[in-house]
């Protein structure tokens, strides 16, 4: 089992990997490295890990040591010159590899994931799911907290009403009660607007700025840490209805979100 070094660093993305690294992408990659600042007595240097996604990235001890001189930096692997070395050869790339599949996996499920997810995958650790009825109830006893003070309780009564829109929404189409926080995509805000103008009493104004509101819902959940990705950053499609209340038109376009209460 690998151990975890806290370190969770931007870095830029780069696709210069050693030839025995094994799969990679233009956004994935591992790589294997020496640390010398950790030399031990007997000039042993530990072998580490590190996995970049997405331009973040993660480094773990692999528990394995080689002499300086028997590593090959080039090809990021110990000099296969006795039965031990190529051992640890072995073992690395068991490493890369399990590191791949769970990367395959991740991306299976088709919900958006991060390099933390990916190391939590590794190890078999299970995080703890946070739900978009968590980051809405959250905000909303925050905000409860405030009013009178910086906010009023008309504002506080919308995030209610907000909270009542997305349970209604998330039964009607997810058929669910709650769902991830990392499931909220952008086709989850296409499918929410276009649910409020079709299937509630909200205008397209009304609709506006209930979607307003869930952005700053979003935002907070970005803040945090909840999620690394924007589900507004393409725009929305508003869909129109006549007087008939029939879809009349569908129109994409960017909209520039303004945060409000």
């Amino acid at each position: 089992m690998l151990s975890m070094l806290s370190s969770f660093d931007k870095v830029n993305n780069s696709n210069k990997i050693g030839p025995l690294i094994g799969p990679s992408m233009e956004t994935f990659s591992i790589i294997f490295l020496l640390k010398k600042a950790k030399k031990n007595s007997k000039s042993l240097v530990p072998i580490y890990c590190r996995v970049t996604l997405n331009g973040r990235r993660i480094e773990l001890s692999t528990k394995r040591w080689v002499l300086n001189k028997q590593w090959d930096k080039k090809r990021q692997r110990a000099k296969p010159v006795s039965s031990k070395l190529k051992a640890i050869n072995h073992f690395l790339e068991q490493i890369r590899s399990k590191f791949f599949l769970h990367h395959q996996g991740l991306l299976e499920k088709e919900i958006p994931f991060n390099v933390e997810d990916l190391k939590n995958a590794y190890l078999n650790k299970k995080e703890k799911v946070i739900t978009l009825i968590d980051v809405i109830d959250t905000h909303n006893i925050e905000m409860e907290s405030q009013v009178g003070t910086n906010y009023s309780y008309g504002t506080f009564k919308n995030y209610k009403t907000l909270k009542r829109h997305i349970e209604r929404f998330l039964k009607r189409e997810y058929k669910q009660i709650d769902l991830s926080i990392k499931r909220v995509d952008r086709d989850f805000v296409y499918k929410l607007e276009s649910y409020l103008l079709l299937h509630t009493a909200s205008n397209q104004n009304g609709a506006m700025k209930v979607m307003q509101r869930f952005k700053k819902i979003t935002t907070r959940a970005r803040r945090r840490g909840f999620i690394n990705y924007d589900p507004f950053d393409l725009g929305i499609c508003v869909i129109s209805k006549s007087i008939t209340s029939r879809v009349s038109f569908m129109q994409c376009y960017p909209y520039k979100w303004r945060m409000k209460n």
